[in-house]
Formats: structure tokens, C-alpha cells, sequence
């Protein structure tokens, strides 16, 4: 909250500044009417401006004061830190970290706090430098050649603009002292960040490099490093009444923090027990009751302990307040993950696969609040977690039988972590296992937070029925299931570990490593944040690519549900290239990679694939001139005497099924090679020209009369009832007078409309006593 203060009023010090600079270039005059009118003028702006900068000077004197105050107690505090911070031994990591993190914590928020000073002071020099001139004008502007009233003006405008000038090299002289302690503070900070730094690697060469003895050799010389570890913490611990780092301070707030636990557990248990309703307390509710009553007293004591961070200026209490919350928060996850996840008669063998995992971490986080040497870390830590490690197997073989599947999985991850930390710790890397530890348990916290939404969501989803939904009604939902929790799941692969490097307060550390190129090429630059960004981007761009899709597939589908799935194919394909291809750009744009190199590189490679690609680019041309409309899905088609429905069209082929129940695929180039015919374009109906033929001698008119009137009056219901079927003589044949009937018949039914025609033109010419000749040859036999 202090800290807060100070910022807010440097703040409103530097808008005063700029308010007041800025207003000095508004008080000007442009060409008047003459000389007298502009003195009359520019008396009036000066008297104006001087009186806002008095106004102003009054309230900046109050500002200039808490500024002086600020820097000073940002000296002050820099001294503080350098005496805590030179003073720390390194065997003391907890303390060195602490202290380090605080040199940083200081310069860093003194850099975000950086007032442009020395942009105030040159524009300061700029406006001293105008008035002089407008001072020295106004003197040497000769009184005999003026008016009365003129010279009256030009005196005022004289002395106004005289003040003026004193006031603002008074607040130059202001701003120099301001510069003078902003340049000495910010030295200072620069100094003791930079040593920090160094104790930072220092400490990161420990934890990962070097290590220490290995936990045989301890074992070996128990007595030496007894004897060693006995005065460190008799030495760290001895009590001290003045220092707020008091041993009782830390000692009681664990103390205080068990009998909390406690207490709470007992109280949420009788609150359980007798105020909840009979109606509430079911079954399943009962089977659930003392994880519920852990949960309920671990946000209870998270609840308080935010009240405290809110209330105390106890800088210990700080730091372990904010500790303690950390821990609240992975525990209240495990636990209300499992009320939500887990069923009662599961509940209780479920929370205890994660016990020992618990264990340790309190342990870690105890270790870190009282600030306990390396030595007794080393003596303690390695023997604690092959214990826990063994009560981890010894769990997992007693109750993998009634838990949940994932759970029994991320119980075996545990196993391994311990497993690893046990032989990093016994090899002398103590700290490097603390490490791991602490990666995996907030690892595990994530995942449990992300599971327990990802399940409520889902849940939600099929309560509601959003599966058959439209788009419009779920957008938001699939964005939160196949967008946000994706994304939540790879940041929080990089939160657990900057949480874990926050143990040691090496999370300075941790951020440079994540923006630090492991692939620092001239046009290729990769590093876990440019990778965890694309990935994000991945889930994005491919949400956007399905909404997109089912936005289209609606709106073409309320236009024209005929011609919904040919225009579909051929959207779709052009909103994947675009969502993908401005994936890919702005992918190249994070990764660094310049774009004249792939110019280069894929101009070189343009000739030799279009080449290869010269057939498929030429089905792709096609391709699009099908989907425009020339067919559609649905439509009948043939194609080398292959009758069939169109079923799919894509940019490279078309799949055609045959009226005998084949599935043939042709190119798109194929259809315009073989000269397709669509047989469906006419409204569904084609033109059949059906032949017949009489005996010579008929007459032909009363033929064409009786046969049209005869195959019009079918009415067929396949045949288009707005064209009149007719015939017409065709031909003068061998054995009969040939005729061509022209009957519009639906393409589908084309074979049935054929058989009906011909069978009502044989009945109706045999009726009619016309003869339907066959054909017939005269054999001459010669002697």
C-alpha cells in the first residue's frame, strides 16, 4: 500500500510538470492589427499565464517536497538492502535469495517509476531562453515611437514576463537538485542490482553445477557436520528482540499456524456436524465430509492470511504470509478437484496418494519461511524425501485399486519426481531436488485446476446440449473448452517452473532463460516463449478456422440447403487458406525469421514445383470452376458413358457414384478432357429422342397425330408436363419410315419414361391397324 502511495504521487508530480510545460507554448500571439493591439494582447496572455503558474508553483511546492522525501527513502532503503544483501553469507541460500530478490525488487520498480527528467530540463532551458528574447525585445522596443496606452502595455508585458522568468528558473534550479538525487539514487540501485546478479549465479551454479558432498560422505563424517550444522542454526537462531527476523517471530507463526489448523479443522467439523441442514447431509455428502471440511478450513485460512498481507507492514510476516497462501492454494485445488471429480466411497484413499506430496511441500515451504541453512538442508532434506518416497510406493500398492484412472497416473509422475529427487539429493544436488519438487507440485496444481474446469465445462456443455446447437449459441463455449484451457495448459508448463525458481527467488533467472534463443540463427530465433506463443496461437487460429466453417456451413445452408455442400467445399478451402496462412505469417513474424530469406528460398524453389505441381495446380484451376457452379453435389452427370451422381467435390477430384453402385473418382481435368454432360441442369429433366418406325404406305400425319396425342395423354409423372412431347419423320429407311419423338423426361427416371413411351406407341399403333414393319431382304437366285 505504501508502495502504491509513492507511485500514485510521483506520478501526479510528473503530470504537474508536463502541465505545466506544455501550457508554456499556449500562451502566444499571432500577427494583430498593428503594434499597440498586439501589446494589448500579449499583456493579456502573460497576466493569464502568470497567474496559472502561481496557482501552479503553489501546488508543486507541496509535490517537490514528498519528491525529495521519495528519493530519500529510496537512498535510505538502498543502503538498507546493501547492508542487507553484503552481509549475507553463501551458505545461507534462503537468506542470500531473500536479500537479492529484494535489491532487485527495488531497482526494478525504480525503473518503471523513471520521470523524464532531463526532457523537463531542456524543454525548462528552451522556455528560459524564449522569455529572455521577448525580454530583451520588449526592451529595446524604442517608447517615443508608441502611445500612451502602448507604452503602459509594453511596461506590464515587461515585468509579466520578467516573473515568469524567475519562476522558471527557479523550478530549473528545482528539477537540477531532482536530477542530481534521481542520477545518485539510480547508481546506487544499478550497483547493488548488479551485485545481485552475481549471487544469483552464484546460487544457480549451486543448485545446478556444482552441489555439494553427497549424503554418503555426510553419513561417513556425521559427527563433523553435526557438530558444524549445531552452531550454524545455533548462530542463525539466536534470538534478537530488535529484528523483525527474531527466531520467536518464526518459530510462533509456525506454531501459530498448527493450532490454526487445527482449531479450524474442528470448528468446520462441528459446524458440519450440527448447523448444516439433515436435508444437506446425504449419503454422498457424508462420505465427502472431511475432505470437505479440509477445504472449507484451508480457505478459511487462506482468507485470513490475505487479511494479514492486507493489514501487517511486518516484513517477515509478508514473506511467510505469502508463502502460506501458495500452499493454501494447492491444497484447496486438490482437494475441491477431488469433491468435484471423485466419487465418496474414492474420496478419502484418492487424497491420500497425495499426502506425502502435501508432506513435502509444507516441508519446503517451512524451510523457506524460517530461512534454514544449506547445512541442516543437506543433513535433513535427503533422508526426509527417501521416507516420503517410500510412503508414496507404499500408498500407490495399498489403494491404486479404488481411485480414479488420472489420478492413479499423476500418482505415478510423483513417484518418479520423488524418485529423481531422492537420488539428486543423495548425490549431494540437495537444492536441485527442492527444485524439481516444487516444479512438479505446482505442476500437479495446475493440472488439477485446468481437469476440474476442463470437466465442468464439459459437463455444462452436455446439460445444456450444446452438441446440437448452433454455432451462434456455443461460439463461447468452444472458445473457453478448445481455446482458453488448451492455452491455460501450456502457460502453465512455464508458471510451475517460475514458481518453482521463485523458491530461491531466482525467477529473474527463470524469465531470461524462457526468452533466451536456444535456436539463435540469423533468420530463425527460437525460444520457449516464442514456441509456447505459436502453440497458443495454434489453438486459436484453429478454433477461429471451425467457427468460421460452421458460420458458412449455417449461412449457406439458410440461403440454399440444395447448393449448401458444393458452396461449403469450396469455402472451406478458402478460409483454411486464409486462417493458416495468417497463422504462418504471424508465426514468421515471432520466430524471427525474415521474410526476404523465405522470399528467396521459395523463389528458387517456385520453378522446380511448379513444374511438378503443373497437373495439380491445373486440377485445382478446375476445381474452383466446377465449385462455382457448373455442378453441384447431388447432381447426375455422365462421363464415358458413366451415369452417376456427383457425392464430393474437392479442388483436385470429383467422386462420382454410378447408377450400378460404383464410386469412381475423376480429376477435375478429366470432366473437361472427356466433355461431361450434367444431366440435372435443366431443372432435373434432359431431352430423350426415342426412334420408331412405320410401313411404307402409312399415312405419315395420322402416324404423328395418333401417336403424340396418345403419349401426351399419359400425363407420366417423370416427363415435363410445360413441353409437349412430338415427333417429326427422321428418315426414309431400308424397311420403314423412320421417326424421332422428343420427350422431356427426368434424368433420374430416364430408363422407366422410355419403357412407357414405347410401350403406349406399340399399343397405339396396333389399335390403329398401322403395320410396324421388320426389317426384310429379297434373296435372287441365279441358275
Amino acid at each position: 500500500m505504501h508502495t502504491n502511495f509513492k507511485e500514485k504521487a510521483m506520478k501526479r508530480f510528473a503530470t504537474i510538470l508536463l502541465v505545466m510545460l506544455i501550457t508554456l507554448s499556449a500562451h502566444a500571439v499571432l500577427k494583430e492589427k498593428d503594434l499597440p493591439q498586439t501589446l494589448q494582447i500579449l499583456r493579456t496572455e502573460l497576466m493569464n499565464y502568470h497567474r496559472e503558474l502561481s496557482q501552479m508553483v503553489e501546488m508543486n511546492k507541496k509535490q517537490s517536497e514528498n519528491m525529495r522525501n521519495q528519493l530519500m527513502e529510496t537512498l535510505l532503503r538502498s543502503n538498507q538492502n546493501s547492508l542487507m544483501l553484503y552481509s549475507q553469507k553463501q551458505e545461507y541460500v534462503f537468506d542470500l535469495t531473500y536479500a537479492c530478490n529484494e535489491a532487485t525488487d527495488q531497482y526494478r520498480m525504480f525503473q518503471r517509476q523513471q520521470l523524464p527528467f532531463k526532457t523537463f530540463l531542456n524543454k525548462a532551458n528552451n522556455d528560459i531562453a524564449r522569455y529572455d528574447s521577448l525580454i530583451g525585445s520588449l526592451r529595446a522596443m524604442p517608447a517615443s515611437m508608441l502611445s500612451e496606452q502602448a507604452q503602459t502595455d509594453r511596461n506590464i508585458c515587461l515585468t509579466l514576463a520578467t516573473n515568469i522568468r524567475h519562476s522558471l528558473e527557479e523550478n530549473r534550479t528545482t528539477m537540477q537538485d531532482y536530477i542530481r538525487y534521481y542520477d545518485m539514487a539510480e547508481e546506487r540501485l544499478s550497483h547493488l542490482n548488479d551485485y545481485a546478479q552475481k549471487r544469483y549465479n552464484d546460487i544457480q551454479t549451486s543448485i545446478f553445477r556444482n552441489g555439494g558432498d553427497n549424503y554418503w560422505n555426510i553419513l561417513k563424517k556425521w559427527g563433523y557436520y553435526w557438530q558444524t550444522m549445531s552452531q550454524t542454526v545455533k548462530k542463525k537462531y539466536q534470538p534478537n528482540e530488535n529484528s523483525q527476523w527474531d527466531s520467536r517471530w518464526i518459530f510462533g507463526l509456525l506454531i501459530s499456524t498448527i493450532l490454526y489448523a487445527i482449531i479450524a479443522s474442528l470448528l468446520n467439523f462441528v459446524v458440519i456436524r450440527f448447523v448444516v441442514p439433515k436435508r444437506l447431509r446425504t449419503e454422498e455428502f457424508m462420505k465427502k465430509r472431511t475432505c470437505i471440511t479440509l477445504a472449507t478450513t484451508t480457505i478459511t485460512f487462506a482468507i485470513i492470511l490475505g487479511l494479514t498481507l492486507a493489514i501487517t507492514q511486518q516484513n517477515f510476516f509478508i514473506m511467510a504470509s505469502n508463502l502460506l497462501v501458495e500452499f493454501a492454494w494447492l491444497l484447496g485445488v486438490i482437494l475441491i478437484s477431488l469433491l468435484l471429480r471423485v466419487s465418496g466411497d474414492q474420496i478419502k484413499n484418492t487424497f491420500r496418494i497425495y499426502t506425502p506430496l502435501l508432506a513435502v511441500c509444507f516441508l519446503v515451504i517451512a524451510f523457506r519461511i524460517i530461512l534454514i541453512p544449506s547445512e541442516l538442508v543437506n543433513m535433513l532434506f535427503p533422508p526426509v524425501l527417501l521416507i516420503c518416497a517410500l510412503w508414496q510406493w507404499n500408498v500407490i500398492g495399498r489403494l491404486n485399486k479404488n481411485i480414479p484412472r488420472s489420478d492413479m497416473f499423476y500418482t505415478y509422475i510423483s513417484l518418479l519426481v520423488f524418485i529423481v529427487s531422492v537420488v539428486c539429493s543423495w548425490l549431494g544436488y540437495t537444492l536441485l531436488a527442492v527444485q524439481i519438487l516444487i516444479w512438479w507440485i505446482m505442476q500437479l496444481t495446475c493440472i488439477l485446476t485446468i481437469t476440474c474446469v476442463s470437466q465442468y465445462i464439459k459437463l455444462y456443455g452436455v446439460r445444456h446440449k450444446f452438441s446440437g446447437r448452433p454455432i451462434t449459441q456455443t461460439w463461447a463455449y468452444h472458445l473457453a473448452y478448445h481455446v482458453i484451457l488448451p492455452v491455460l495448459g501450456v502457460a502453465s508448463v512455464m508458471i510451475s517452473i517460475y514458481w518453482a525458481a521463485k523458491v530461491f527467488n531466482l525467477s529473474d533467472l527463470c524469465w531470461k532463460i524462457f526468452k533466451t534463443n536456444f535456436i539463435n540463427l540469423e533468420n530463425l530465433k527460437l525460444s520457449i516463449l516464442t514456441l509456447s506463443i505459436v502453440i497458443c496461437m495454434w489453438f486459436l487460429f484453429a478454433y477461429i478456422n471451425r467457427t468460421l466453417l460452421k458460420f458458412m456451413r449455417m449461412h449457406y445452408e439458410i440461403k440454399d440447403a440444395s447448393t449448401a455442400a458444393s458452396r461449403e467445399v469450396m469455402g472451406k478451402n478458402v478460409i483454411q487458406v486464409v486462417v493458416w496462412g495468417a497463422w504462418f505469417l504471424i508465426t514468421m513474424n515471432i520466430l524471427d525469421v525474415a521474410m526476404e530469406w523465405l522470399l528467396v528460398v521459395t523463389g528458387g524453389l517456385s520453378t522446380g514445383i511448379g513444374f511438378a505441381s503443373k497437373d495439380i495446380i491445373e486440377n485445382i484451376y478446375y476445381g474452383i470452376t466446377l465449385m462455382a457452379g457448373r455442378i453441384k453435389v447431388g447432381d447426375r452427370i455422365e462421363v464415358d458413358g458413366t451415369i452417376g451422381n456427383v457425392t464430393s467435390i474437392s479442388y483436385t477430384s470429383t467422386v462420382v457414384e454410378s447408377v450400378f453402385g460404383e464410386v469412381i473418382t475423376f480429376q477435375n481435368s478429366q470432366l473437361f478432357t472427356k466433355n461431361y454432360k450434367n444431366l440435372t441442369r435443366n431443372h432435373g429433366y434432359v431431352l430423350q429422342v426415342i426412334p420408331y418406325g412405320v410401313a411404307y404406305g402409312s399415312n405419315l400425319q395420322q402416324v404423328m397425330t395418333l401417336v403424340d396425342e396418345a403419349v401426351n395423354n399419359l400425363n407420366h409423372k417423370w416427363v415435363d408436363k410445360s413441353k409437349k412431347v412430338r415427333s417429326v419423320v427422321g428418315e426414309l429407311g431400308d424397311s420403314s419410315i423412320n421417326f424421332k419423338m422428343f420427350v422431356w423426361t427426368n434424368a433420374s427416371k430416364k430408363a422407366d419414361v422410355i419403357s412407357d413411351v414405347l410401350r403406349t406407341i406399340y399399343d397405339t399403333l396396333n389399335q390403329n391397324g398401322i403395320e410396324i414393319p421388320f426389317p426384310q431382304q429379297d434373296v435372287h437366285i441365279k441358275q
